[in-house]
């Protein structure tokens, strides 16, 4: 990232990747099969996710041939097993965050966070900004390094 912020290196290379005439950037678009050859099965939301489609097709089904793909599925935050897991108060940390920035809530005034990256980091600093104690920042990283006080 050359020492950017992760937000703006994408901003700047989403602006690049948009000004050349051989990449076609598709983000409401889902890629459901890989096949032989380089053919990928895909469906384009077109006007599924607005209130009226005034006429629109919903989804549009593509047949793509590419020499070369860069397919980012993205990323899913997994619970920690422990007995207990489920009770009030214990989730997942996106979540948590979700809750205290749309919402201003949080299940508690004192909180821990156990992370394996920098998203738990992000966690701890949204909620001490809505003045939520951060008792821990519990990162199991063997590299992690010491971010200060939250």
């Amino acid at each position: 990232l050359d020492g950017a912020q992760a937000s703006d290196w994408i901003s700047a290379l989403e602006a690049e990747f948009e000004s050349l005439p051989n990449i076609r950037v598709m983000r409401r678009t889902t890629v459901f099969g890989v096949y032989d050859h380089g053919i990928y099965g895909a469906v384009e939301g077109v006007s599924d996710h607005l209130p009226e489609a005034n006429g629109r097709v919903r989804q549009t089904l593509w047949r793509i041939t590419a020499k070369r793909a860069v397919l980012a599925a993205g990323a899913t935050e997994r619970p920690i097993a422990f007995a207990d897991n489920d009770r009030p108060g214990i989730m997942l940390a996106g979540a948590m965050r979700a809750y205290a920035n749309r919402w201003a809530a949080c299940p508690s005034e004192t909180i821990a966070v156990f992370t394996n990256n920098d998203d738990g980091h992000r966690t701890a600093r949204d909620l001490a900004a809505k003045d939520v104690k951060i008792a821990a920042v519990i990162d199991v990283r063997p590299d992690a390094k010491a971010r200060g006080d939250y």
